[in-house]
């Protein structure tokens, strides 16, 4: 399966379409987006990506700490779905998700808190009734990787998503949320990949295989 991930779009038009005009040849059969649609909660611009993306491809999407709370409760728009709390077999392989973020020092629209998140991560545990889980897509990243530091240095990324991956062990997970902190990691068996922020023209390809998971960061 091949997917491409994006996230941190940021309401960034021209960003998008340049990334549309690039993966048009591509063949593609997913588009994951790991949150931050909008820039502050503007839910109409959220909605106008995932039109916008919905219209060619199959979408993923998790909500970001800086989208409209009312994005959370957007299960399904055109070709999309929310992935937030939820499991979804497509093609084969189980994905699922968690958006907002853990709390941040800027006051953004959707934060939770660390118990949140857990009993978000509690109910999907629950709905995979011990299937494996292929792919798991979070707005903020686990906790104490490359995919987690900020300028300063310091690991920001949430405890309860790193427990999750830890105990779950997916193939993969991607996530977003921290700008500055593009890369790949892994965490035991699970590749991890924050493609950096599409406003800044980045996105991911991914080759999702039974075996094995190949993962590149590029640039528009």
């Amino acid at each position: 399966m091949k997917i491409v991930a994006i996230t941190d779009v940021h309401g960034n038009w021209a960003s998008l379409k340049r990334f549309l005009r690039k993966i048009r040849s591509n063949e593609v059969d997913l588009v994951i987006v790991a949150g931050d649609l909008s820039f502050y909660g503007d839910l109409n611009e959220a909605l106008g990506v995932l039109s916008v993306l919905s219209k060619r491809y199959r979408v993923f999407f998790v909500p970001g700490n800086c989208d409209s709370p009312s994005l959370l409760n957007v299960e399904k728009y055109g070709n999309s779905e929310n992935l937030h709390g939820k499991i979804v077999d497509y093609n084969g392989a189980i994905f699922a998700g968690i958006g907002g973020s853990n709390p941040t020092p800027f006051n953004t629209p959707i934060e939770f808190m660390e118990y949140e998140i857990k009993n978000v991560l509690l109910k999907i545990r629950e709905k995979l009734g011990g299937r494996s889980l292929d792919v798991f897509v979070s707005h903020p990243p686990p906790y104490n990787t490359k995919l987690d530091v900020i300028s300063t240095g310091e690991h920001v990324g949430s405890l309860e998503v790193r427990q999750f991956v830890e105990n779950i062990k997916p193939k993969l997970c991607i996530c977003g949320h921290i700008h500055e902190a593009s890369g790949i990691d892994n965490i035991g068996e699970t590749i991890l990949v924050n493609p950096g922020p599409l406003a800044h023209g980045n996105y991911s390809v991914i080759e999702l295989k039974k075996h094995n998971v190949n993962v590149k960061i590029l640039k528009i």
